[in-house]
C-alpha cells in the first residue's frame, strides 16, 4: 500500500461503530467474550487476523450510542457497556450512562456524538465523574487473556461510510472500516498489500455529501467551520459544508434546510432524468408498433 486509507467526519447519535485502539505499536478492537445471563467480559483485543474465517478477520461487535454529548449509552444487540467495580467496563444487564471525553479538536452541535480523523481523535469515557478502564488483551480458544487496562486513547470507527469520489457505501462495512483503520496506522503491514487481507483498504467520509471533496481536516478545541477545516458552526441549525474540490478545508456554513433542498434538487434531477427516459421508451415503443401495425397492412393491401 502506497500511501495509508483514510476516514474522517463525524458520527451521529443511533450510527453503529467500533471501537479501537493502539497500545504500542499493536492494534487493538473492543470485544466482548463470557457473556451469560447479560453479563460479561469486555477487552480490547489484538487478535485482529483470523486465518480460519473466510474474510481474513476475527468478528467483533458493533456498538450504538444513543443520547448526547452530556450523557449516552453505548449498546451492542441485547448487551450494553455497563461499569463495574474499580470503575471497569464490561457487558452488564443495564447500561452506565457515559460522558466521552476528547480534548483534541472543536466538539460539533447535536446530534453528533463522536468524530473520527485517522485514528487521531483520542476518547475517553466517565461515568459518575470517574474515568473508565477497560481491559485489553487477547483472544484465545480458551477465552480472553487479559494483560492490563487503559482508559484513554479509544478511536471511534464507523460501520457505514461513504468512500471518497464514488460516495459508495460498502455492503461488508464491518470488515471495510476494521481495515481502513488498521492500515491507517500500519499501512506498510503485510496484510495491508495488494492481494491480502486488507490490501484493497478503502478511504472515505461519515458524510455522503463530502466524497466528492479532498480530505479535510477537524477544526481544533477553539475554532469553529471555515477557519481552514471542518467543525462546529456557531449556528446550531447550520451545517459546515465543502465548498471546493480543488481547495482543501474550504468549508463554510449552510442552513440544513438548503444543504437538504440541494440534495432534494439532486434527487429530483435524478428521478426526473429516469422518467423522461421512461417516457421516450414509451413513445417509441408505440411508435414502433403502429410503425409495425402500418407495415403489415400496406403489405397486406399489396397482396
Amino acid at each position: 500500500m502506497s500511501t495509508p486509507p483514510f476516514i474522517v467526519g463525524p458520527i451521529n447519535a443511533g450510527q453503529q461503530f467500533i471501537m479501537t485502539t493502539i497500545i504500542g505499536s499493536d492494534f487493538y478492537v473492543l470485544n466482548a467474550a463470557n457473556i451469560s445471563g447479560g453479563s460479561g467480559t469486555l477487552f480490547f483485543d489484538s487478535q485482529v487476523f483470523d486465518s480460519s474465517s473466510s474474510s481474513g478477520l476475527a468478528p467483533f461487535p458493533v456498538f450504538t450510542a444513543t443520547g448526547n454529548t452530556g450523557g449516552m449509552t453505548i449498546t451492542s444487540g441485547g448487551s450494553n457497556i455497563s461499569v463495574g467495580s474499580n470503575n471497569l467496563a464490561q457487558v452488564g444487564k443495564s447500561p452506565t450512562t457515559l460522558v466521552a471525553v476528547q480534548t483534541q479538536f472543536a466538539p460539533w452541535n447535536s446530534p453528533v456524538l463522536f468524530l473520527t480523523e485517522n485514528n487521531a481523535v483520542d476518547y475517553s469515557f466517565t461515568a459518575v465523574g470517574n474515568t473508565v478502564n477497560f481491559n485489553y488483551g487477547a483472544m484465545t480458544s480458551k477465552g480472553p487473556t487479559i494483560n492490563g487496562t487503559i482508559n484513554s486513547g479509544i478511536n471511534i470507527q464507523p460501520i457505514s461510510f461513504y468512500v471518497a469520489e464514488t460516495c459508495h457505501v460498502p455492503i461488508k462495512a464491518e470488515n471495510s472500516i476494521i481495515c481502513t483503520s488498521f492500515c491507517i496506522s500500519a499501512p506498510t503491514d503485510p496484510n495491508c498489500q495488494s492481494g491480502n487481507v486488507c490490501g484493497s483498504s478503502l478511504s472515505g467520509f461519515t458524510r455522503e455529501f463530502d466524497c466528492p471533496f479532498p480530505q479535510y481536516t477537524l477544526c481544533p478545541v477553539g475554532s469553529t467551520c471555515g477557519s481552514n477545516c471542518v467543525g462546529p458552526c456557531p449556528n446550531e441549525e447550520a451545517v459546515c459544508t465543502l465548498t471546493s474540490t480543488t481547495v482543501p478545508n474550504k468549508a463554510t456554513c449552510i442552513s440544513k434546510k438548503e444543504v437538504w433542498e440541494d440534495i432534494g434538487i439532486i434527487i429530483g434531477v435524478s428521478i426526473g432524468a429516469v422518467l423522461l427516459l421512461v417516457v421516450f421508451a414509451i413513445i417509441f415503443y408505440i411508435w414502433a408498433k403502429r410503425h409495425e401495425a402500418a407495415a403489415l397492412a400496406s403489405k397486406q393491401n399489396t397482396v
